[in-house]
């Protein structure tokens, strides 16, 4: 197991933030993502005309980054301002309390695992194949 200081090390390859830090701004890009497509769905139940306002905006605006996605809404017009807000509440309650980080962990886990042996069972039978053809 790497020391702290082989860690500090190895995060200078990563440039001023760490993986975490890159992960972090991940997950919250996708909690924004997250949170538009629930403020999405109780629009389509009870405000068909803020549903398709915000269905309008969400096809010309990238959510790629959260927060100017919804930078960009609270600036378009105070009813997507209060669009912008509700998206915003939602994201910090799904991040607080809705999300599953325990079984994120687990399932990332799971994913590595599971991949690493397809990918070495799929190396192995391809150079298997290459000896038998010498």
């Amino acid at each position: 197991m790497p020391s702290s200081s082989q860690f500090a090390r190895m995060r200078q390859g990563f440039g001023e933030k760490s993986p975490e830090a890159k992960a972090a701004i991940n997950i919250h890009d996708f909690f924004t993502l997250m949170a538009v497509r629930i403020v999405l769905a109780q629009l389509k139940s009870h405000s068909a005309e803020a549903h398709k306002e915000l269905m309008e905006f969400v096809d010309r605006n990238s959510l790629n980054d959260g927060d100017k996605f919804c930078a960009d809404l609270m600036r378009e017009s105070p009813r997507h301002k209060a669009l912008a807000l509700r998206i915003l509440e939602v994201r910090s309650s799904y991040c607080k309390e809705d999300f599953e980080w325990d079984n994120m962990q687990r399932l990332a886990a799971q994913l590595v695992d599971e991949s690493n042996k397809k990918l070495m069972r799929e190396y192995l039978l391809e150079t298997s194949n290459i000896e038998k053809d010498k």
